[in-house]
């Protein structure tokens, strides 16, 4: 199996068994894990950082997970979106991927199949713009990611980071700045 480029990971379940195995199968890939049952719960998950991986139910108690896809591709998240539910005809797999979701796995699934996608799904993860692990920076929306998520900066904030980033390890004057 390859390294996963995914350390934060954000699942919307439901169901307590499977929720409890997908965070131990993620935390064995390296990722903090975050568990919301219901859409109310993810939102203030989410509301603290951007994840680089979500795994959305989406037959949930308050509601159905592509609403949050929906919510999440809206405000600009580049984070991976798997849905992975028991609706798995054609017209609901069209309509998740038309939702923003990368991928769409139903129910029941192998854990061979669910790890297969993950590696497919890190293919396909934009590399970090500076080539770091610690820092992402997305110049378009002036935002910086750091390990605790993404970060908007005003355009002098934005120009400051970017500058601190890139001089890794240096002394920076505050001439330079």
């Amino acid at each position: 199996m390859m390294t996963l480029p995914f350390q934060r990971a954000v699942i919307l379940e439901d169901e307590p068994n499977l929720a409890q195995a997908l965070r131990i199968a993620l935390e064995r890939l390296g990722m903090t894990v975050d568990h919301g049952r219901t859409l109310a719960e993810c939102r203030e998950i989410l509301a603290r950082g951007e994840p680089d991986l979500l795994i959305l139910d989406r037959r949930v108690p308050d509601g159905d997970g592509l609403d949050l896809c929906r919510e999440t591709r809206a405000q600009g998240a580049l984070c991976a979106v798997m849905i992975l539910t028991a609706a798995g005809e054609t017209a609901d797999r069209v309509e998740g991927l038309r939702a923003g979701a990368d991928d769409y796995l139903p129910k029941p699934f192998s854990w061979e199949e669910l790890s297969a996608r993950l590696e497919a799904l890190a293919r396909r993860a934009p590399p970090a713009q500076l080539g770091s692990d610690a820092w992402e920076i997305d110049e378009p929306r002036l935002r910086i990611r750091s390990h605790r998520g993404w970060v908007r900066l005003t355009p002098l904030e934005f120009k400051l980071a970017t500058h601190l980033i890139r001089s890794r390890g240096e002394i920076v004057s505050r001439d330079q700045l």
